[in-house]
């Protein structure tokens, strides 16, 4: 169990990512290996489709609700989030 978190922290400090391939590795170039390949491709496109989806709903459900209060609130944490905060108050 210690060689995991060794290793854990050696990817970690070399900023890579950890992967499980050794079921893509074994089934590679086979007609097989292709399908949770494209599996995988189709979930993602079903989650991009479902959030663009939910996206331009709340969109048109928020068309109509614009008043000059909440422009201003708007406006100013945006430029509270630009803004760059002063070092004393950044240990807050």
């Amino acid at each position: 169990m210690l060689k995991v978190f060794l290793g854990t922290a050696a990817i970690w400090r070399s900023r890579e990512h950890i992967t499980i391939d050794f079921i893509p590795q074994a089934l590679a170039g086979t007609r097989i290996g292709r399908a949770p390949e494209i599996l995988l491709y189709l979930l993602a496109l079903g989650f991009l489709l479902v959030f663009t989806w939910q996206g331009w709903l709340l969109t048109l459900q928020a068309q109509g609700n614009t008043s000059p209060m909440m422009i201003g609130y708007t406006a100013s944490r945006l430029l509270r989030a630009i803004r760059p905060r002063p070092r004393d108050q950044q240990a807050r």
